[in-house]
């Protein structure tokens, strides 16, 4: 078996390269989980452009439409596991009540005892038929007054912009009350197509580089779409398992693809992100060998 770290790696490296494909200028990653790391970065614009790359996966598009989620594990410790999505439902409602949600992803980071929370979303916009798809960086929380935090208003605040620059582009910028942002409307063909194209209709800040943080697992879903298959069984390692947000997974659960995919993006589990870079990887460091020697 490959070393994990070296599959880690090249599951990694695949990430930049679909950020590099999808017109990300000044994003780098360096894990598949988004938690702090020296030279992990991106922007809002980058992230904004990911999310609407990321609706041209009609199954990632039916996983964001789930509001909860319930997942079979198997293994020594066999179990369900349920719970609810975190950029939907209840947390979300000053966005929901406005915009019907399709999908997307939320996260955060502690800096200096100061919550930076982010939001990308697609949604539908309330004037016509149109999908938006948007991103917030650095939403600023104390965390010993907000567990839970308020991004929702922001994103709201960016939406509202969108929706009257969309009626009159002279319209002057409005306040955001997150640090960074960026939001457009949605192509209405094959998204990965406008990799090279200003799409930026309102913005701040939106290229200043910055945490990522779990928004960074939407990169990560699509490249384990490309490689595994959904009825896969994938098998997590102690080596996997990681601090922070998502459920509790023991070395040796097993989960099919699908479900993997779930947990990881609902409640957003950072080992799971590292168990899919890890079978994943292997898979991309074969197809890469046997590329190789196909040349010779």
């Amino acid at each position: 078996m490959r070393i994990d770290a070296e599959c880690i790696n090249a599951f990694v490296m695949e990430m930049n390269k679909y950020a590099v494909r999808f017109g990300m200028k000044n994003t780098k990653f360096v894990n598949p989980h988004g938690l702090n790391e020296i030279g992990h970065y991106s922007c809002a614009k980058d992230i904004a452009r990911m999310t609407m790359c990321a609706t041209a996966y009609k199954k990632l598009m039916e996983f964001w439409g789930q509001t909860t989620y319930s997942v079979a594990v198997g293994g020594n410790h066999a179990r369900t596991i349920s719970g609810a999505s975190t950029y939907k439902g209840g947390n979300m409602t000053s966005v929901g009540n406005y915009y019907h949600i399709l999908g997307g992803k939320s996260g955060m980071v502690k800096v200096s005892n100061v919550r930076h929370e982010n939001l990308c979303l697609v949604v539908k916009s309330k004037v016509d038929d149109a999908w938006l798809v948007g991103c917030i960086l650095g939403n600023k929380n104390n965390p010993e007054a907000s567990t839970t935090g308020n991004r929702g208003v922001p994103f709201k605040e960016m939406l509202d912009w969108l929706e009257d620059y969309r009626q009159d582009p002279s319209t002057v910028a409005q306040p955001v009350q997150a640090t960074h942002c960026s939001a457009w409307v949605v192509p209405p063909f094959v998204p990965t197509a406008y990799a090279d194209v200003d799409l930026e209709m309102v913005g701040k800040s939106s290229t200043t580089q910055t945490y990522p943080a779990s928004t960074t697992k939407l990169m990560t879903a699509m490249v384990v779409l490309d490689n595994l298959s959904l009825d896969e069984t994938v098998t997590v390692h102690s080596e996997d398992i990681r601090s922070g947000s998502g459920d509790i997974f023991y070395a040796g659960d097993t989960l099919n693809v699908g479900d993997a995919l779930l947990a990881m993006l609902l409640p957003s589990s950072n080992t799971l992100a590292v168990t899919f870079a890890r079978v994943a990887g292997e898979k991309i460091l074969n197809t890469m060998k046997v590329s190789r020697s196909s040349r010779v």
